[in-house]
């Protein structure tokens, strides 16, 4: 019980330094103007969401022994590898920036709603992940009908 104490307090911490770091990066991006190293501390900011993401899951997970919280997990990490993956992929001209901080913003609503009900929190992420489908699925279809105007 000591050692999960300790963690759990410990975790606080890493986590400050987690989003911290997040946003020395976010501000840090438009400092250059090569895209390669912008591409460089974009991937940077991925994988902190991610850690941060998979942290938080942990304590929750240690804090209720409820294996039903690494399933969620699991499906929000597939739903954001998607997002990050296929925004870019559709979203030719997308803010990298907007994009990474939706992300971060959406993982930390995640976070706190399946930390008081995972019920409610199974529920959010299914809107959103509706949401961010059909926001995928739009620009496409704007595309098959202009060409098919045309």
């Amino acid at each position: 019980m000591l050692l999960v104490n300790i963690i759990v307090e410990l975790s606080k911490y890493v986590n400050i330094v987690l989003v911290a770091i997040y946003t020395y990066y976010t501000f840090r991006v438009f400092g250059y103007s090569d895209k390669k190293k912008q591409n460089k501390i974009y991937r940077k900011m991925s994988y902190i969401i991610f850690y941060y993401h998979f942290i938080c899951y942990l304590i929750l997970f240690i804090n209720t022994q409820n294996i039903k919280i690494i399933f969620l997990y699991i499906m929000e990490v597939v739903a954001m590898i998607l997002v990050l993956s296929l925004y870019q992929w559709i979203y030719v001209n997308l803010s990298k920036q907007i994009l990474h901080n939706m992300l971060f913003l959406l993982t930390t609503g995640f976070i706190m709603l399946t930390r008081l009900s995972y019920d409610k929190a199974v529920k959010q992420f299914i809107i959103a992940s509706a949401a961010l489908a059909l926001c995928l699925i739009i620009p496409l279809l704007i595309d098959k009908l202009k060409y098919l105007s045309l």
